[in-house]
């Protein structure tokens, strides 16, 4: 994004946002646009899966929002997810999405090669914002989140009509105390 969509962004979240995530300074703040438009045959394992958005220095904040840019709601919005297994077994389900195959990680997980949609063995849907046009919404990155794909064939290359959207991450130092 150009640096003067990101310090909209940026502004929006400090004056808006920041302290509902008990959230301080902001140490950093990038946008993107973002467009799904893959097949489930075309998914990688961890597109399989919902995820977090980590990164930043020990203790912070990691926010993250999502801008939908399209007025076709069936194209989905975003679900929330809490993990049924340990932290070390699902470590290991995340890092095997990364590195094996969609054919062996669909053997030893019994993950399919779809977008992921409600609850599986390992997280537990916990809640879900439908999109709408123009709706932002931001949220704990540190939370497992992923887009709530129910439709792929409506997915599309053609940002006109496809599931356009602008994802925002902050990092932010705590509040004290």
């Amino acid at each position: 994004m150009s640096d003067q969509i990101n310090e909209a962004i940026a502004q929006f979240f400090l004056q808006h946002i920041r302290t509902r995530l008990n959230a301080r300074r902001l140490i950093h703040a990038v946008s993107r646009f973002s467009m799904m438009s893959l097949q489930s045959e075309q998914l990688r394992p961890a597109h399989c899966l919902c995820h977090r958005d980590l990164g930043g220095p020990e203790g912070s904040i990691r926010a993250a929002s999502v801008l939908y840019l399209f007025k076709d709601e069936s194209l989905g919005g975003t679900s929330f997810y809490v993990p049924k297994k340990s932290a070390k077994e699902t470590a290991a389900l995340v890092q095997d999405s990364l590195t094996m195959s969609a054919h062996d990680f669909e053997e030893k997980y019994g993950v399919e090669q779809r977008y992921m949609q409600g609850s599986n063995a390992y997280f537990e849907q916990i809640g879900s914002i439908p999109a709408k046009w123009n709706r932002v919404i931001f949220y704990d990155g540190n939370i497992h989140h992923t887009a709530d794909i129910v439709d792929e064939k409506k997915l599309s290359t053609d940002p006109r009509i496809g599931r356009l959207t602008i994802n925002g991450f902050f990092t932010c130092t705590r509040k004290a105390g």
